[in-house]
């Protein structure tokens, strides 16, 4: 799920797995797949960004733009083989 906000700046999140599209028209209308719409006070590229964060975040996959922290994260070479 992704947090974003309505315009008066409340908080909410939403199941980027259920959004059909993202509009800006000029606000940004988030579209679901139920046929509500939300109006959100973050603009289209933003809602984009959260919802690659967040499927990065929930796969697993490493942030490719820190290497250093994909680094520090690695498993050292033979630490598996001491532990066994």
């Amino acid at each position: 799920m992704i947090r974003v906000s309505r315009l008066n700046k409340e908080h909410f999140f939403v199941n980027c797995d259920l959004i059909e599209f993202v509009e800006e028209t000029p606000n940004t209308i988030i579209s679901m797949a139920s046929g509500r719409k939300i109006v959100v006070s973050e603009n289209a590229d933003e809602v984009k960004r959260l919802i690659i964060e967040f499927k990065r975040l929930a796969n697993g996959v490493e942030d490719i733009c820190a290497p250093e922290r994909q680094h520090a994260q690695a498993p050292q070479q033979g630490a598996a083989a001491e532990t066994l």
